[in-house]
């Protein structure tokens, strides 16, 4: 694992961040996901894999996995929520990130049937003493391992590539086919990813955010443009004063040398 993995995990992984990047791409930087409302989740997902005489289920981890849950109009809102960190551009991130969210609904739905399963694995509870409500299913409900009135809590998955480049590989899962018959792909399931790219962002979209991660992205995305680059970090003053995970992945992603120090509490560049 390289270094700009490492530190837009870790940086991704501070809830503060990561609210305000979800923020910043569901809800157009209103501030609805509080950080306080996030738990984290074990980015471990489980996938058994199919053909080549494999056996052994396989594991996959996501970077950076959340439990959303809210509080609103009275009712709870619930959401899984992923970010996955990309220095470099994936050509499968649209079966990438398909699988894991399949996986994360197929553990749902494992949860379920699991919750429903008899304690004793005899087709009953029969401890009188439990105060577990057996739950009856009917034959197709007890087959699914899930009731016809359950439901899933959603799963959004996005993609924020650390990179001053536009991103060029596909978007879907259709774009990775080798067809592009439409009568024959109505019929072939598509799933798309989501995704923040610096490139394609406006001056405008980086003052969305609420951390220092805007001023992160602008910089990414001005990076390979010297003059931009010196005009946005020296005409005004939003960085002059930058945390000190923010400073140090923009130096990891640009190969910048920024230099700081802390200063009245905060980190201050003294060398752009």
């Amino acid at each position: 694992m390289g270094e700009v993995d490492i530190l837009s995990r870790k940086y991704m992984n501070d809830r503060n961040h990561f609210a305000d990047t979800l923020n910043y791409y569901l809800y157009d930087g209103q501030s609805e996901i509080d950080p306080n409302d996030l738990s984290p989740l074990d980015t471990a997902e489980i996938a058994v894999p199919y053909g080549n005489g494999a056996r052994v289920p396989v594991q996959k981890y996501r970077d950076v996995s959340k439990y959303w849950k809210v509080m609103t109009d009275g009712k709870a809102l619930y959401a899984i929520l992923g970010i996955e960190n990309q220095a470099n551009v994936h050509y499968a991130m649209p079966v990438k990130n398909g699988l894991y969210d399949l996986m994360n609904y197929s553990r749902q739905v494992e949860e379920a049937r699991y919750s429903y399963r008899p304690k004793n694995g005899k087709g009953g509870n029969k401890n009188r003493n439990s105060r577990r409500k057996r739950i009856i299913l009917s034959p197709a409900e007890y087959l699914s391992g899930f009731r016809k009135e359950d439901r899933l809590i959603p799963v959004i998955t996005l993609v924020v590539f650390f990179s001053d480049s536009e991103w060029d590989g596909p978007m879907s899962i259709h774009e990775m086919l080798c067809t592009d018959d439409e009568a024959l792909l109505r019929y072939v399931p598509d799933y798309r990813i989501h995704l923040l790219e610096p490139y394609k962002m406006e001056n405008s979209d980086f003052e969305k955010f609420q951390t220092d991660f805007g001023k992160v992205l602008k910089y990414i995305k001005y990076s390979g443009d010297k003059e931009k680059l010196h005009e946005i970090t020296h005409e005004s003053d939003a960085y002059k004063s930058i945390d000190n995970d923010s400073a140090v992945l923009m130096n990891a992603v640009t190969g910048s040398k920024l230099k700081i120090k802390p200063e009245g509490g905060k980190w201050i560049c003294v060398k752009r």
